[in-house]
């Protein structure tokens, strides 16, 4: 199948997306954080979360997709549904950003490494498989899931763990 320019450009900002917010979240780690305002690294995590979540769904994540929705294996018929989250962290994701629940819990942080790792390998996997054309279409995508895994590579940190916690939340007034 051909990758429509549409997909195609989805796929583009869905990666850039992932791989600009794991550039900023590593530069804010090795600060401690003081570069930014707690505000500004919850949008972060936040955003870096929601992205990998979609591109987690799809890769072939989980099913229970909506008619509309487009999936890796649509676009190569011998992939084979290869999500990289565990369905735990989908389930937290859900109820800490994707839906307003009395599951929430803010206290813990997201391993940004492990989880930018699991699309970056699952991402280049399904690219591989990709025809010429394809793989022409999505330009640039690549790149950036091999940037993201250099950049893992290269922090002897090995991980980095982030998110807001209510603590630090209510100190910036973001809540009560």
């Amino acid at each position: 199948m051909i990758i429509s320019v549409e997909i195609a450009r989805e796929l583009r900002y869905e990666l850039g997306m992932v791989g600009f917010t794991h550039t900023q979240l590593s530069q804010a780690s090795w600060s401690g954080n003081e570069c930014l305002s707690v505000g500004m690294l919850a949008v972060l995590v936040e955003s870096f979360i929601v992205h990998a979540r979609l591109m987690d769904e799809f890769l072939g994540g989980r099913g229970g997709r909506r008619k509309d929705d487009v999936a890796a294996g649509e676009l190569v018929s011998t992939w084979e549904r290869l999500g990289f989250l565990t369905e735990a962290y989908r389930i937290r994701m859900d109820k800490q950003l994707m839906h307003f629940t009395t599951g929430r819990r803010r206290r813990e942080r997201w391993p940004i490494h492990a989880i930018a790792r699991g699309l970056a390998n699952t991402y280049l996997a399904f690219y591989d498989l990709l025809d010429v054309d394809d793989q022409y279409e999505l330009e640039g995508t690549a790149d950036n899931a091999r940037d993201i895994l250099e950049r893992c590579e290269n922090d002897p940190r090995n991980e980095i763990y982030l998110g807001l916690v209510w603590a630090e939340a209510h100190e910036e007034g973001l809540h009560e």
